[in-house]
């Protein structure tokens, strides 16, 4: 996902929508893949890890979230504990791990929202009158780089951590420039080593 600060900076949200129900021990897996993927793609020297919750406190989360957090602390990430939906995108983390329906609720959330403030825009741009379409061509050129920046096109698709070859999910309304950056994304990934990679950091600490 894209980070608010940081121009190419980036967040893994693991999972996203493939492990609906999965176990306090795989939201650790979650996180060594995560970690290994954004310093070995993403050139990140230190990933920081956060746990997607109902609030920062370390007391708070359902009963996955609670025996995640202790192993967590204990599984040898850079982890910073728990964070809220609205610090997700933010940049101050680089992982974020969730189960899989948490995630995708998180994830569906971001992209309605973005859809919805650019509509508000738009709407506020046609019926403000000469003032307001002045001050857009004004600034075409920020709503376009912020457009670019939050369109799921631009970005290709989810990766699928964990499993032996390199595979991506693109997004089921994904048009050709959506398909041509997940193909370049799986070269990217491909020559970056990362399954390999991540094999290495899951047999050394779990």
């Amino acid at each position: 996902m894209p980070a608010v600060n940081g121009e190419n900076k980036s967040v893994a949200l693991i999972d996203c929508g493939a492990n609906s129900d999965p176990k306090a021990l795989n939201l650790v897996q979650f996180a060594i893949m995560g970690s290994a993927f954004m310093k070995t793609v993403h050139n990140v020297e230190n990933p920081r890890v956060a746990l997607l919750s109902n609030g920062t406190e370390d007391t708070k989360g359902n009963a996955l979230s609670k025996e995640a957090f202790a192993l967590l602390k204990e599984s040898g990430v850079n982890f910073a504990g728990n964070i809220e939906g609205r610090d997700l995108i933010g940049g101050d983390y680089d992982v974020v791990v969730s189960d899989g329906f948490s995630g995708n609720v998180a994830l569906k959330s971001c992209e309605g929202t973005a859809i919805g403030i650019f509509e508000l825009i738009k709407k506020g741009i046609m019926q403000g009158g000469l003032r307001a379409k002045l001050g857009y061509l004004l600034l075409k050129p920020i709503f376009k780089s912020i457009k670019k920046k939050m369109d799921y096109n631009e970005n290709g698709g989810a990766v699928l951590l964990g499993l032996k070859k390199i595979v991506i999910k693109s997004h089921g309304s994904s048009k050709a420039k959506s398909i041509c950056a997940s193909i370049l994304q799986a070269k990217q990934m491909a020559e970056s080593g990362v399954v390999e990679k991540i094999e290495e950091a899951i047999i050394e600490r779990v």
